[in-house]
């Protein structure tokens, strides 16, 4: 603001008289001079450091010269020798401009009394560091200053660029600004003001910061903490100080701020946790804790982990003892139970190498899960699967353009999670699959593909027998390899990768899974954006973790007769009598039953462990079977269309147009006007866009593209806001030679 203020008197005077002398002694306004030279003003300063007499007046002799002689345009002498200790340029003092702020804290005592009429109860060095920190602040500012309502330096702000780089900041800011900010940090750390070096000051707030949060005993620095944690810019910093910042002795971890920063404190804690996931008195006491560690949302220095702690620490499993049939615990399993099951992946994924942390939690799981399978394995009578022919079945039924991803171990909770993330402009229906037995891809996959219990071991001859089952022309593909243009009116897409990264990396799987979810929440939304009215995401099966095992914990059984046996089932010749198997007659080869126990236990077979199918586990046999699709009450919007797609089948030449028309539905308010984008895609690879084109009910528009040298080019029309295919053409050069017009 006093920079304003300065230029308006300057801009007076100017108006006025072509050279204005400016008198600073204390050398206030001396970072104006870069604004006054930039606004082509002609800025001559006079040296304050010559010490001599005969050096002043010469040099003030030699400035009066050069004005005279110079052409007459706007100049400002700018000196900080006082108006009595000049020569030669005293005369300008008088018969020119003067701008005199011998006196600053006079003349802004006055300049602010005038403007706001408030009482300054400022001192002289608070007064002049607010005129240096008001520069481009406005009038409110001063008032809210000089009301007491903000301080005179601005520390919530300058605290973190200074934290930051102290070098840079110092040599940023006014000598003023400089030492008030030192005597407020001085006072934070409770020392007298001293010449100690601006960083090592620096080093001793952050350090005097941390303790206070460590020990709850925030103040005045929560805002600087608060204000730290939600930087982008300078969390990087905050992570280096608390790397080596020293927790003090005889903190109690469970009093710690819960917006605290420390990775120590929460593995601390974490430690507890573990060794009590039985203690109802310690869960009760210390879960609200845990709560309001995960309810700072602005915190990045809060594990992710957490999350999957509460919810570990609140499921109650007394809801199993309450199910009373087969259906009860299927609705029981995808609504509530599922999200247990996520929460311990994510945290074997978490502490795979950590068996002190990883083992409590697992067993803790398995106690509760065996719970569910044993009320699982009460109704398995009812179990009927329905997975037989599945595929057959809603391709042949169905009359719209469909693309069906059938994965390879996609179990409920993932299909949940890809679900819930899928943008809200799609809606999902979930219905539940249940799994044929064994719970494996060979079996199940035929199951889907071709049904009536025939199994096909090659993928190759199950597509042959779902052609020839529904009579329809379907593209077979993998996921992966769809994009924007993909138009098959029907699609069967296989997407295998999770349960070959299981079945080759078992446990070190689950690393990667949150990227096969990214992959599945993309294309199924690509898919949908192409015009695909329905996107359905079935699967094989889904799978067991089996987690940290050691020889006793696998399952060791006699099994009478002819057998062979796999890590999650067996399959025998004769049926085995025992309570430890469900013996179910299957014919397959020479074997007439699938053994499965009553547990998520693996049996004792060579090979690792860790990721593992083929049982009754819920987890294996309940899956989903998800259909997206885009909501029904979308507004109607303008069609737009590649108008001369017969012209663009066989192009002479290296260029070729798309011309882009419209056709109103109707008198809808929505569809006056549509935004698009043009892609060109050359071998499922985008080549050239051209974004944001704006298009009027009745109007045309086109652009001429390049082949760039190849022959084929696919053009995507799209709408700018939805990413919806709007229209679509392969645009094919011709063979023939062009000949330029000469026929």
């Amino acid at each position: 603001m006093v920079d304003q203020w300065i230029q308006q008197e300057l801009q007076n005077k100017l108006s006025r008289r072509n050279l204005v002398m400016v008198v600073d002694p204390d050398g206030q306004l001396e970072q104006l001079l870069p604004m006054w030279e930039q606004q082509v003003l002609q800025v001559i300063t006079v040296d304050a450091t010559l010490k001599e007499e005969w050096q002043r007046v010469k040099e003030e002799l030699f400035i009066r010269v050069a004005i005279e002689q110079a052409p007459k345009e706007p100049t400002i002498v700018y000196s900080q020798r006082p108006k009595p200790q000049l020569s030669f340029l005293f005369d300008y003092t008088e018969t020119h401009g003067l701008l005199d702020y011998t006196n600053a804290e006079e003349w802004l005592r006055q300049k602010l009394f005038a403007e706001t009429g408030l009482q300054i109860q400022l001192s002289k060095e608070e007064l002049l560091t607010a005129a240096k920190a008001s520069m481009g602040k406005d009038i409110k500012w001063w008032k809210s200053v000089l009301q007491g309502l903000a301080d005179v330096v601005n520390l919530e702000h300058e605290i973190l660029p200074l934290i930051s780089n102290p070098e840079v900041w110092e040599q940023q800011q006014a000598e003023e600004v400089i030492q008030y900010v030192r005597h407020k940090l001085f006072a934070f750390v409770a020392q007298p003001v001293s010449d100690k070096p601006l960083k090592v000051l620096v080093q001793e707030v952050v350090e005097q910061m941390l303790h206070n949060i460590v020990q709850n005993k925030a103040t005045e620095d929560r805002v600087w903490y608060t204000n730290w944690l939600d930087s982008n810019q300078y969390i990087a910093v905050l992570k280096q100080y608390v790397k080596h910042f020293t927790i003090p002795q005889g903190i109690n971890h469970w009093e710690v701020e819960s917006n605290h920063c420390f990775e120590e404190i929460d593995r601390r804690q974490l430690v507890d946790v573990v060794a009590n996931l039985h203690n109802v008195a310690f869960k009760t006491k210390y879960h609200s804790t845990i709560k309001k560690r995960i309810g700072n949302h602005r915190n990045p220095l809060v594990p992710t982990w957490w999350k999957d702690i509460s919810i570990v620490l609140s499921f109650d499993p007394s809801k199993i003892t309450k199910l009373f049939s087969l259906k009860e615990v299927v609705a029981y399993y995808t609504t509530e139970y599922q999200a247990l099951d996520r929460a311990i992946r994510n945290l074997y994924q978490e502490f795979l190498n950590e068996e002190s942390i990883l083992k409590p939690i697992q067993e803790y799981y398995q106690s509760i899960n065996q719970e569910l399978i044993d009320k699982w394995f009460a109704y398995k009578d009812d179990y009927q699967s329905n997975q037989q022919g599945y595929l057959v079945d809603l391709i042949k039924n169905s009359t719209k353009k469909l693309a069906v991803i059938v994965g390879d171990g996609v179990r409920w909770e993932i299909a949940e999670a890809v679900a819930n993330a899928i943008d809200k402009t799609y809606e999902v229906q979930k219905q539940v699959m249940l799994a044929d037995l064994p719970s494996e891809t060979e079996h199940n996959m035929s199951a889907l593909y071709v049904g009536d219990q025939q199994v096909l071991a090659k993928q190759s001859d199950r597509e042959k027998e779902l052609l020839k089952r529904t009579g329809k022309e379907i593209a077979f593909k993998k996921l992966v390899d769809t994009n924007a243009t993909t138009q098959d009116p029907i699609l069967v897409l296989t997407y295998k990768d999770i349960d070959s990264a299981g079945e080759k990396l078992q446990l070190d799987a689950i690393k990667l899974f949150a990227e096969f979810e990214k992959v599945l929440i993309k294309k199924i939304e690509e898919l949908l954006r192409a015009g695909y009215e329905e996107v359905h995401l079935v699967t094989d099966h889904g799978f067991v973790l089996t987690g940290l095992l050691s020889d006793s914990d696998k399952l060791e059984v006699s099994i009478e007769g002819n057998h062979s046996k796999s890590e999650r089932y067996i399959r025998s010749v004769e049926k085995q009598q025992t309570d430890i198997l469900w013996s179910i007659p299957k014919t397959y080869e020479q074997y007439q039953y699938i053994n499965v126990a009553q547990s998520d236990s693996p049996f004792r077979t060579p090979g690792v462990y860790g990721f593992a199918h083929g049982g009754f586990a819920p987890q294996e046999v309940i899956i989903p079977n998800f259909m997206f699709k885009r909501k029904g009450n979308a507004q109607p919007a303008l069609q737009v269309f590649i108008s001369n797609k017969n012209q663009l089948a066989d192009v002479s030449g290296e260029y070729f147009k798309i011309k882009l028309e419209t056709q109103a539905s109707g008198d809808s308010l929505f569809d006056g006007q549509r935004t698009v984008n043009i892609t060109l895609y050359q071998n499922n690879i985008p080549m050239q866009s051209v974004e944001a084109i704006t298009i009027q009910k009745d109007q045309q528009w086109d652009k001429e593209f390049s082949f760039e040298g190849h022959q084929q080019i696919v053009v995507l029309v799209e709408d700018a806001t939805t990413k919806e295919k709007i229209d679509q053409v392969v645009v094919n050069k011709s063979s023939a030679r062009d000949m330029g017009g000469l026929f």
